[in-house]
């Protein structure tokens, strides 16, 4: 079995946080400054993606890291 990836934080166009698919890129869920969630693992429902990822949040205001892409991580 494969292992899963790791979502990331998208912002929309008025800076809201959303889960993203690390696959598609496609947003998937809102979250807010309170939202926590450990080992959930979350199937993409964009039609041309599918696939299974795994979402990790904490407070993502504390620990805004971006990456290469200019992609917020999520952390655990």
């Amino acid at each position: 079995m494969e292992e899963l990836k790791q979502a990331f934080i998208k912002l929309d166009d008025l800076g809201n946080p959303w889960v993203a698919c690390p696959y598609c890129n496609k947003r998937v869920f809102p979250v807010s400054k309170s939202t926590k969630i450990e080992n959930l693992t979350y199937r993409c429902k964009a039609s041309d993606c599918k696939r299974d990822f795994l979402v990790n949040i904490g407070n993502y205001k504390q620990k805004k890291k971006e990456n290469n892409d200019g992609q917020m991580n999520l952390f655990d």
